[in-house]
């Protein structure tokens, strides 16, 4: 197996450093004996951790398919296979959540500064149930970037947070019955174009031999400083 990882490393880039290793790999079925490809994936879940897996069969006239799911989820999201390709994926450790310092202030509703004007915030109100206790009711300010997730109007600022799985609406769950409609590894990589969150490695391989290697999710485009730090979210310069 070491001989076979060893050679995986010469044409398929392992997912992640040494330091933090994802254990995903592949081998083309030119590298094989068989001419089938080899597929592998580690799910890094703790023994500590409660099972999240259940592992299922779904099979219909259009497609039969193997694997392990969640539970409430129709599909395989993390690995399988059906009679056409196999898939695994890993967690790609992507950097998708922004923090944006606002200026705020009292009112009802409540402004924001944004390029030297006041916005109106969105505002709604959430009750939290407690273990024991009475609920407690939290009132929540949305700026354009996001929710605020530290400070108040009250405290004059903010910090919103702006993440790629609520910044827009999502299609992502169509991407799972299209998974198992894929006849080959072109097809699985189209599949999943509008998976937004988590960024995952995602590879498969095909019952042709292909094997293929992705990184399937949405990364913000944004400055360098929102990058590394929380920025200005009145000036405009870092949307």
């Amino acid at each position: 197996m070491l001989a076979l990882i060893g050679s995986a490393q010469r044409f398929l880039i392992l997912c992640g450093p040494a330091s933090s290793p994802r254990f995903s790999w592949a081998l083309s079925g030119s590298r094989t004996a068989t001419g089938k490809p080899l597929l592998a994936g580690d799910p890094h879940r703790g023994p500590d951790t409660p099972n999240v897996y259940v592992q299922n069969h779904v099979t219909c006239p259009d497609f039969d398919a193997v694997g392990l799911s969640f539970a409430g989820l129709p599909s395989f999201i993390h690995f399988g296979h059906s009679q056409h390709v196999a898939w695994c994926v890993t967690h790609a450790s992507a950097d998708y959540q922004d923090l944006y310092v606002e200026r705020l202030k009292p009112g009802a509703p409540p402004t924001y500064e944004f390029q030297g004007e006041q916005r109106a915030a969105e505002t709604h109100r959430e009750t939290i149930s407690v273990r024991g206790g009475a609920p407690v009711e939290i009132d929540v300010v949305v700026t354009h970037h996001g929710s605020v997730i530290m400070g108040s109007p009250e405290q004059g600022v903010g910090l919103a947070l702006r993440y790629s799985a609520t910044a827009e609406p999502s299609a992502w769950a169509e991407s799972l019955l299209d998974m198992l409609y894929a006849t080959n590894v072109d097809e699985f990589e189209e599949a999943m174009r509008p998976w937004v969150d988590p960024c995952n490695n995602m590879m498969c391989a095909d019952l042709s031999g292909n094997i293929s290697y992705q990184m399937r999710g949405k990364v913000p485009v944004r400055s360098l400083e929102n990058a590394w730090v929380p920025v200005p979210g009145w000036d405009g310069n870092h949307e």
